[in-house]
């Protein structure tokens, strides 16, 4: 629960669920407009974002209200005509196929320490002249347990001493 700016949460639509976070007071004019409810923008109740905080229950179930019948997309749609920052929460299919993951190459497949593929996060950054792919999956469990602590100065002799105790393995 967010207790600094109201109407704040994430609300469910009839397909998925949509996020908003609302903190200007003509903001909140122009969400009543998108509801339907243009009477609560001068409702005194809900004037200022002090004043939808302290009524934060009753301004998220109108919001709730209304997102819950609709499609998370006529949602988002409506109300960013509005010029409120809204959006639709994705599941990892959906963000998979959104065109600027796409367009990025953020998600890219990889092979697996066992072989295997799997679609993994890229590199967040990009360059012009310097390509940047993910080499490699994650290691495997303790994969490289000794070299890192032989690193820090752990003999050969510990290392046995440790693995015998049951401390790694």
């Amino acid at each position: 629960e967010v207790r600094v700016c109201a109407p704040t949460n994430c609300y469910e639509c009839s397909d998925g669920h949509v996020f908003m976070a609302l903190i200007l007071d003509s903001h909140w004019v122009r969400l009543t407009e998108v509801l339907g409810r243009p009477e609560l923008g001068k409702d005194p109740r809900y004037l200022t974002n002090e004043d939808r905080v302290a009524h934060r229950t009753e301004v998220d179930s109108l919001v709730a209200d209304w997102c819950r019948g609709r499609p998370k997309d006529e949602v988002v749609s409506a109300i960013d005509a509005a010029g409120i920052v809204i959006a639709a929460v994705n599941t990892f299919a959906d963000a998979a196929q959104d065109p600027h993951v796409l367009e990025r190459d953020l998600l890219q497949q990889t092979t697996l320490i066992d072989g295997s593929s799997a679609p993994l996060t890229g590199p967040a950054a990009k360059f012009s002249r310097t390509p940047v792919r993910v080499r490699h999956g994650a290691p495997r469990p303790n994969q490289h347990t000794d070299e890192i602590l032989e690193e820090v100065g752990v003999t050969k002799e510990q290392l046995a001493k440790l693995r015998d105790a049951g401390i790694i393995d």
